[in-house]
């Protein structure tokens, strides 16, 4: 996930502020950062043994590995 400068919130230099489009907006860049800031706690605790990977989770992690969740669990140490 990239910064909120980038290009997906550009757009929303062209709303005025105070208006109901703006507000939508910082709520959406709002959801936005907190979904982020979830996601990096969620790493760290995993990397650290703290909470364990859902089967969900594996589903998206083992295609990004360029691997199967088969071949993920039998490198259980």
């Amino acid at each position: 996930i990239q910064d909120l400068n980038d290009h997906r919130f550009k757009w929303r230099n062209s709303l005025k502020p105070g208006s109901e489009e703006m507000k939508k907006a910082e709520e959406i860049e709002k959801r936005y950062k907190a979904i982020k800031e979830s996601r990096k706690n969620a790493i760290q605790r995993i990397e650290s043994g703290q909470r364990f990977i859902t089967d969900i989770e594996l589903s998206y992690i083992a295609p990004a590995l360029n691997t199967t969740i088969a071949e993920l669990y039998s490198q259980e140490s």
